[in-house]
């Protein structure tokens, strides 16, 4: 699924993905969370490159399949002065 190698880890970025399209967070930020999720031991591999580019992938796809939630990613980022 996110091309961690166990389930939990799997499991554990599912969720960081779900907090990353409620809360409206952009790539960099989705990155930092990973990365934060790699310092523990066991999931050291979140912050692999195929870890991110799935986790990318996952929140890119909620935005196109879920319009709702796309507009209010934009539009929060306008707010925040945020350049597309």
């Amino acid at each position: 699924m996110f091309a961690m190698f166990t389930p939990a880890g799997n499991a554990a970025v599912a969720a960081i993905v779900e907090m990353a399209i409620e809360r409206c967070y952009s790539y960099t930020n989705l990155e930092k969370a990973l990365y934060k999720l790699a310092e523990i031991e066991c999931f050291a591999e979140a912050s692999d490159t195929a870890v991110r580019e799935c986790a990318f992938v996952a929140l890119r796809e909620s935005f196109e399949t879920d319009v709702e939630t796309y507009k209010k990613n934009v539009e929060f980022w306008r707010k925040a002065n945020f350049v597309f």
